[in-house]
């Protein structure tokens, strides 16, 4: 619809009643040349009306014959010419004024010199109060010509905060006057700020809309149709959902396409209703009033390809609900699915289609009739097509991954068609050319598996491992999603024993600490703690963390415990795994902390903490001693192992420096205290010591730890078991000795038969874990440690004389209980050094003194 020429329509406005009657003689010559137009454009200062309306309207014909006379009247400095008199008191030299005005803006020159000297605001003003019809014509074209440029667009949002005269030019009778107005709503609509401004005015109105939808004119048609299509498309704003449901918009939609003649516009229609059925209100409107049938009809008569596609997005979107679902099923969706699946091979109907099936399979009985067919094989067929776009392989995996996670059925057929090791060759050797949100679909498509039992082990191998821990390391693609989803992953897989296998083989912790240390992201540093978190129950997994500088990481940058909920959970999962850095860093091992071979203390707690391993692999000799407990018996072949090391030297340092060193002597302890046990304890007690670790009869308790601290006073008391002073000095010696035999002081803790609170509190809980007797090791200041024990059901202490009498008492209805010892808490210590076997309640005056060394002179200790 372009501009008409108003000096052939005069007369028929003026029939009309729009403008009264006037005459003019017209400027009898045409310009030709362009110094025609430079005097033209000379006489647009002239006073004289009629010199000048002959000069205007001689350039506006002018400049409608070509592109290169716009480009010449703009050099010739039209446009200052012009710009006054378009409101010039002569009616007739205002509209050829807009005219020439308006044929000048086919040039972009134009356009930006116009924004670039602030004429919007000028022209939205004239527009506002203009009555004339033919300047309104004008006016809105050269604004809805202005407002297509962004920057021009953003200044007309401004300069209108009223927008209503849009609106009231959509009753215009003039055709031309309501395609540039809805033009420019159009465009406005395009600003987010310009787009609130119109749905919030007083004057907009859905049903003067939709009547242009049956307008003569296709432009106006298609405009109209693209406007509503803007204000639906804003589906955060429920004010416009709801008016548009209220105004009968799906029944204003659902009659257009009724109409046959209009074809071509029923995509943009339907683009519309698919923008409309986001919104449930309104899928629950179509599905009360049957017209989920009326698209679906039309979705199997529809010839063209591209109708097709978009009605089928409608239903789509209808299927993001689970009443629309359940609605679409009974239509027999699937069938409809399943055939356009197979029949097309285009990517937008193959889209679509991936999408309907992957909303489908939420409802069970749709489930269960697509893991029947071959849905799993055909979509994974779309995926593997490398000439179908990508947003249509996205879809088919999208679809792989709610068909896997919907039924096993899919899972196995999937990997009875290798349809895993495709994925895998998508993550693995086309990263930078797959779309990230592809390959993150592809991750969880394989996590869905890899939480099944029986098909984890399918996935599991050295070259998936490898392949997600160097997704890892990549720097492609920059999104959190992509880490997290490849954590999730290896969390699930390394849920298996060979799965941590293949993580270290694959040097997993090394290549995984960049995300811990990663401060830019706290999700990533969360989905990788996770994977710590998962895997740390394996000591041989944690312990690689810990020596990849995990903890000491996490242990220097405590403050991010304050916003990643894992990072203090971690440090005790490592901590639990390295008993030995536990008790060095918080000084204390809980009832459940059970010592395993090779556990180690310093005797002085020194900074930094010397790490066993390290000791071995350097082979050097730590300055302080370090007391190590290990339960493992000598081989049978000690003796020709002994022969072999005095003819290798390497071998026999390895073996003295190297490795941990066999302790008979603690394994005689132990051996000998079982057999106390079972002489003292009744024959059905000995099942007791063979109970889970993680649980306790509280019977036996007391009496076991009385014997075990009297046991362990007795070894730790060097010849003369009596003789407790100066305990100290006796163990100085004692060391000495000891490190002079062994050449080293790493020492076994059955060497020591002089022991301080340190020495025996150690020495009490080694037995202790392998007896089954919960106990907690603790240490203090100045080299005081001791035994804390728990015993449930215990009665208050009596207070006689403001000293604590200790009495425990455990009612008959008590002795058989079973308590989980993580649930019991330590009200006791074991005196091991004044008089071994006593139990001191925790907080009482004597547990006090017990934990401060007491600082004695004994002058028996000088000599």
């Amino acid at each position: 619809m372009q501009p008409r020429d108003k000096n052939d329509e005069q007369a028929e406005k003026a029939e009309r009643g729009a403008l009264p009657p006037f005459k003019y003689i017209p400027f009898r010559s045409s310009i030709s040349e362009a110094k025609d137009a430079e005097t033209a454009v000379s006489l647009l200062q002239s006073e004289d009306k009629s010199t000048l309306l002959a000069a205007v309207e001689a350039l506006s014909k002018y400049a409608g014959k070509s592109k290169d006379n716009v480009k010449t009247l703009l050099h010739l400095g039209v446009v200052n010419n012009v710009l006054p008199i378009i409101e010039h008191e002569d009616i007739f030299i205002q509209r050829f004024a807009g005219k020439l005005l308006t044929e000048l803006m086919a040039v972009p020159d134009m356009t930006s010199y116009l924004i670039e000297f602030d004429c919007i605001g000028y022209f939205a003003k004239l527009l506002m109060s203009e009555k004339d019809t033919f300047m309104q014509e004008y006016l809105s074209a050269m604004l809805a010509k202005l407002s297509e440029d962004p920057y021009g667009n953003a200044l007309l949002a401004n300069y209108c905060s009223n927008v209503k005269f849009l609106f009231e030019g959509l009753q215009s009778p003039d055709p031309d006057v309501k395609k540039h107005n809805l033009e420019i709503l159009h465009n406005l609509m395009q600003d987010p700020v310009a787009a609130r401004k119109i749905s919030k005015s007083e004057k907009f109105s859905f049903p003067l809309l939709y009547q242009h939808f049956e307008s003569p004119y296709p432009e106006i048609q298609h405009l109209a149709l693209d406007v509503v299509a803007d204000m639906i498309g804003r589906n955060k704003d429920e004010d416009i959902q709801s008016l548009f449901y209220e105004t009968n918009g799906v029944e204003a939609l659902l009659d257009f396409f009724k109409n046959d003649e209009w074809n071509d516009l029923h995509i943009k229609a339907l683009e519309i209703l698919c923008f409309a059925a986001e919104n449930p209100v309104i899928v629950d409107e179509l599905i009360d009033s049957e017209s989920i049938l009326q698209i679906l009809n039309y979705i199997k008569h529809s010839e063209n390809p591209r109708v097709f596609a978009k009605a089928l997005q409608v239903a789509v979107h209808i299927a993001n609900t689970s009443k629309g679902r359940k609605v679409l099923h009974s239509y027999k969706i699937v069938e409809c699915l399943i055939d356009a699946l197979q029949q097309s091979m285009q990517s937008d109907i193959a889209e679509v289609t991936c999408y309907g099936i992957a909303e489908m399979v939420l409802l069970n009985p749709a489930a269960r009739e697509l893991a029947s067919t071959e849905a799993v094989k055909t979509i994974l067929g779309l995926l593997r097509k490398e000439d179908l776009q990508w947003s249509a392989r996205h879809a088919a995996s999208f679809a792989i991954k709610r068909l896997l996670m919907s039924d096993i059925k899919n899972c196995s057929v999937f990997l009875s068609i290798n349809g895993p090791d495709y994925l895998w060759q998508l993550l693995k050797f086309s990263i930078e050319q797959v779309p990230v949100e592809t390959c993150i679909v592809a991750l969880e498509a394989l996590l869905a598996i890899a939480r099944l039992l029986t098909l984890r082990d399918t996935l599991i191998n050295f070259d998936t491992i490898d392949t997600i821990c160097s997704l890892l390391e990549s720097t492609y693609p920059f999104i959190d999603e992509f880490k997290i989803a490849c954590c999730n992953l290896l969390s699930a897989l390394c849920l298996e024993q060979n799965g941590r296998y293949y993580f270290l083989k694959a040097n997993g912790p090394q290549r995984m600490f960049a995300l811990i240390t990663d401060a830019h992201s706290i999700s990533v540093r969360n989905a990788a703690l996770q994977v710590v978190q998962a895997i740390s129950a394996d000591l041989t997994v944690a312990k690689s963390f810990v020596e990849n500088k995990y903890l000491s990481h996490m242990l220097n940058n405590r403050l991010f415990s304050r916003v990643i909920p894992l990072w203090d959970t971690c440090i005790e999962i490592l901590l639990k795994s390295h008993l030995p850095v536990k008790f060095a860093l918080t000084g204390r091992l809980s009832l459940h902390d059970l010592t395993q071979d090779g556990f180690y203390v310093s005797r002085t707690n020194v900074c930094p903490f010397p790490i066993l391993d390290d000791v071995f692999r350097f082979k050097f000799c730590p300055l302080e001693p370090i007391y190590v407990v290990n339960y493992e018996r000598l081989p049978r072949s000690s003796t020709l192992q002994n022969e072999t090391f005095e003819k290798d030297i390497n071998a026999w340092v390895d073996s003295k420096f190297g490795r941990l060193q066999c302790d008979p002597h603690f394994v005689e302890y132990v051996e000998l205290f079982k057999s106390i046990l079972l002489a003292t304890e009744p024959k059905d007690v000995s099942k007791e010591r063979k109970t889970d670790v993680g649980s306790m009869n509280i019977q036996y308790v007391s009496s076991r730890a009385k014997m075990l601290a009297r046991f362990v006073a007795r070894q730790m008391s060097g010849v003369d078991s009596t003789a407790t002073g100066c305990i100290d000095r006796q163990l100085e010696v004692h060391l000495k000795q000891i490190k002079e035999c062994l050449e080293t002081s790493v020492i076994p803790l059955g060497q020591l038969r002089v022991g301080s609170y340190l020495e025996r509190a150690l020495l009490f809980k080694a037995i202790a874990d392998r007896i089954c007797l919960p106990a907690a090791l603790v240490r203090g200041e100045y080299g005081v440690s001791w035994i804390e024990i728990a015993i449930p059901q215990m009665e208050d202490s009596i207070n006689k004389g403001g000293l604590f009498e200790e009495k425990i008492s455990l009612s008959k209805d008590c002795r058989s209980i079973i308590y989980p010892i993580k649930l019991m808490r330590p009200n006791f210590i074991v005196d091991l050094m004044n008089t071994p076997g006593d139990l001191i309640p925790i907080g009482s005056p004597r547990s006090k003194l017990y934990c401060v060394k007491e600082m004695s002179y004994n002058k028996m200790c000088c000599f």
